[in-house]
């Protein structure tokens, strides 16, 4: 049976609002109290249910970005320090590769304009966004290979996570 947040506040020997702020708003915890309750729910197992969360908040946020690459091949390293970073930011990372179908670009697009998939897109593709891209509200940023080659991925990074700080709660 899941971990629920109240056996963690339990465990941690704090209430469940102090749990919640460790898993939202980290930066208005005590640190001491926040590695223990960090301590306590790797301890514990425990996994935020985010669609009890999506539904509580009445939110569309999925915490994914879609990352839309003609081939997995060249973009291995890309997408793997890609990833790290959006995990820090508690991010997911949804990996589309168009194989250099067109078919497959408007299949995506079609999966991705639906509200709640994703949260923003990473352009990685050759092409320029088209104009149906770019007329939804969903935000695209991007991105090239070389962008995120070492020495120069400090800047994407600063970049990205400025972009990812403006998406609504």
């Amino acid at each position: 049976m899941a971990v629920t947040m109240q056996e963690v506040a339990l465990a941690a020997a704090v209430s469940v609002a102090t749990v919640s702020r460790v898993l939202n708003n980290p930066e208005v915890v005590n640190p001491e109290t926040r590695i223990r309750v960090l301590e306590t729910i790797e301890a514990l197992g425990y996994q935020p249910n985010l669609i009890a969360k999506r539904l509580r908040t009445q939110s569309l946020r999925s915490y994914t970005i879609a990352l839309l690459i003609p081939a997995l091949r060249p973009w291995l390293g890309v997408v793997e320090r890609l990833e790290s970073h959006l995990l820090e930011q508690r991010h997911a990372l949804l990996l589309c590769t168009t194989q250099h179908d067109p078919n497959r670009l408007v299949r995506y697009e079609l999966m991705l304009g639906q509200p709640g998939r994703a949260d923003g897109i990473l352009w990685g593709l050759e092409a320029d966004i088209p104009a149906s891209w770019q007329a939804r509200e969903l935000p695209i940023l991007t991105l090239t290979p070389q962008r995120l080659l070492p020495g120069s991925e400090v800047a994407f990074l600063a970049r990205l996570a400025a972009w990812l700080e403006g998406f609504p709660p």
